[in-house]
């Protein structure tokens, strides 16, 4: 579930409408949700929502559905029907009244450049790294949309099943 301006994204709407500014109360959701779910324009969704405010707490939500959008990013790879039915979007006004955050909070801020070039890309992660640092906000991770459609490998886990595989050789 992602809070998004509405006047400044909008993706590729296949039913209904797009969200409007600081509406509360509605979503958008994917067309492989809504299939799955068996969900259209209008209909109310209700979900379970967790939230970490002094302690974790659960909390029941319920939704009017504007829209279906087409939007293939975080679906399941595989055939799972538990796995993750893709991304869903409210405005921030929403999201953070139930997360009980302030008005303006983000965990993700996404900047659209004109330059895709890797020098260009590689001189704005760095400025905003620096911007991050002199904000007190280090570990922040700033990515690249190459980074994360390629996905950034950890290497440790390649590592470990490296000295795995040499203790069950051992072992052997």
């Amino acid at each position: 579930l992602t809070g998004v301006p509405a006047d400044r994204y909008q993706p590729l709407l296949v039913a209904g409408r797009w969200l409007r500014p600081h509406e509360q109360g509605t979503i958008v959701i994917n067309d492989t949700a809504a299939q799955q779910l068996g969900l259209q324009v209008g209909e109310h969704l209700s979900m379970q929502v967790d939230i970490q405010i002094p302690q974790a707490e659960t909390r029941q939500v319920s939704w009017t559905i504007v829209g279906v959008v087409h939007d293939v990013d975080y679906l399941s790879g595989s055939t799972d029907p538990t796995g993750p039915l893709g991304e869903a979007f409210t405005t921030p006004e929403t999201l953070n009244g139930v997360l009980h955050k302030p008005a303006d909070y983000a965990d993700r801020v996404l900047v659209h450049t004109y330059d895709h070039s890797a020098q260009a890309l590689q001189q704005l992660q760095a400025q905003i790294r620096a911007i991050l640092v002199r904000d007190g906000l280090g570990n922040a991770g700033v990515r690249t949309y190459q980074e994360l459609f390629q996905g950034v490998v950890d290497p440790l886990p390649t590592i470990y099943s490296l000295f795995y595989v040499v203790a069950i050789l051992l072992a052997l």
